[in-house]
């Protein structure tokens, strides 16, 4: 009894022994652990880089590694050859383990599309999903819209690659303008000159200015100078002239004192003629005015007063002979009262 009790260890051991040796016979790893998780050798990705693609996949299945592809456009690998790869070459990875391998389709090659008058994001959808380089050059332009293409190099149709070139010319709108100076012009002549500016003619406000004429342009809005995109809308504040005053009382004064009275206040006079008898108190007297006094007027503007004034001479009757007539023809021209306007 006593020896059978002894041989029990031993042989407990000899069957510890025996399963490690198992285990490890099982395990690419050498560890039991990684056999017991079910876990792949570990081994070193290779570069595959220029490889032909059924070769690189012959290879990766040789370590274990299980090989999936996608296709990419290459200006230098030949079609069908490797020219990416995830995990990159020297890493570690198990077997087992997924390994992407990027396969060159070949240089890309697609038709220039007719791109003048189009949007510059459209054409450029067209041309950058195959990969074709695009130099973008924005010029100014009074008529095409911004974000329009102008001009493109090559022509329509031309085949071009990921290795061309393709140059773009976009208008980016017409350039802003300065508003001229407007001061001092007549509203049409303003509206002239914003036209030539490629500028809008906008709203008019009027205001009294006693230092710029009436119907002269005082300021601008924007001001003269500022830089404007074309079209913007300029308004215009435009001179009335000076506010208006009262009108002076002249009437039942004489000629002369009234005009200077009238000339001091800033208005301009005009006479007419109201005929009086000669020898009458009224000759050369105002005898009304229009505007009446004390009626708001602006200077510049024109004051009437009424002078009394006297018939002029009759002229004498003139007597015309004909010689070779046989009798004399008399002509008498009558005289007519005629109204003399004086300052």
């Amino acid at each position: 009894m006593t020896k059978v009790r002894g041989l029990l260890p031993v042989v407990g051991a000899v069957l510890i022994v025996t399963a490690a040796v198992l285990l490890l016979g099982f395990s690419d790893t050498l560890n039991p652990l990684d056999a017991i998780r079910g876990l792949g050798r570990v081994v070193t990705v290779p570069d595959f880089a220029g490889s032909p693609l059924p070769r690189a996949k012959a290879e990766a299945e040789n370590l274990g590694l299980k090989p999936v592809t996608r296709s990419a456009f290459s200006l230098t690998a030949p079609r069908g050859t490797i020219i990416g790869q995830e995990p990159v070459a020297g890493k570690k990875a198990r077997s087992g383990d997924q390994i992407e391998l990027v396969v060159s389709s070949g240089v890309n090659r697609t038709r220039m599309p007719a791109a003048v008058g189009r949007p510059i994001a459209e054409v450029t959808r067209e041309l950058g999903d195959p990969g074709v380089p695009i130099e973008i050059i924005e010029v100014s332009n009074e008529t095409v819209a911004n974000g329009i293409v102008v001009a493109q190099s090559p022509e329509p149709d031309v085949l071009v690659a990921q290795a061309g070139s393709v140059r773009l010319e976009v208008s980016s709108g017409p350039d802003s303008r300065p508003v001229p100076d407007l001061t001092g012009l007549s509203v049409e002549g303003a509206a002239f000159r914003l036209g030539k500016a490629g500028l809008l003619f906008g709203p008019v406000t009027q205001a009294d200015d006693p230092a710029v004429v009436a119907g002269a342009v005082i300021s601008s809005a924007p001001a003269q100078g500022t830089k404007v995109p074309k079209d913007t809308p300029v308004a215009l504040t435009v001179s009335n002239g000076p506010a208006p005053i009262p009108v002076p009382e002249v009437t039942n004064t004489q000629q002369v004192p009234a005009t200077e009275v009238l000339r001091a206040a800033g208005f301009l006079v005009d006479v007419a003629g109201q005929l009086v008898v000669t020898g009458d108190p009224g000759v050369g007297n105002v005898f009304g005015q229009n505007p009446v006094a004390g009626t708001p007027y602006r200077p510049g503007q024109v004051v009437t007063i009424v002078v009394g004034r006297v018939p002029p001479p009759r002229r004498a009757a003139t007597t015309t002979t004909t010689p070779a007539a046989s009798s004399t023809t008399t002509t008498v021209k009558a005289a007519t009262p005629t109204t003399k306007a004086g300052g």
